[in-house]
């Protein structure tokens, strides 16, 4: 039986968010002729563009594995779907080094907080 559900991936994401916060790592870029200032991640955060574009399955279960409640011998934690959620992380890291300056916010600026 798999014992994780839905709450123990996003307890266990936003600790590896949390060690990344931690470290603060962050650096704040004024793009050129662009009023807008946004922050982008430094490589070494896990979670940055470069390192979701470059992650795979094993590292991604490596990274939650201990974030995840104690499991006893009937409980085993795999995170189902790992290779699909892999490769979708992957394309997120892509597509904000390739069309978002790697950042997050910028990519929120450019939807002018819009989610259409």
């Amino acid at each position: 039986k798999n014992g994780l559900e839905y709450e123990h991936l996003a307890i266990a994401l936003r600790k590896v968010a949390e060690m990344d916060d931690a470290s603060d790592n962050r650096q704040e870029y004024t793009g050129s002729g662009d009023s807008h200032t946004f922050v982008q991640a430094e490589s070494s955060y896990v979670l940055s563009p470069f390192n979701l574009a470059a992650l795979t399955s094993k590292k991604l279960q490596s990274l939650l594995q201990p974030h995840f409640p104690p499991s006893s011998e009937s409980i085993v934690y795999e995170l189902p779907g790992i290779d699909v959620r892999c490769r979708l992380l992957n394309e997120l890291g892509k597509g904000l080094l390739d069309h978002h300056n790697g950042s997050a916010l910028n990519m929120i600026s450019k939807a002018n907080q819009s989610a259409d």
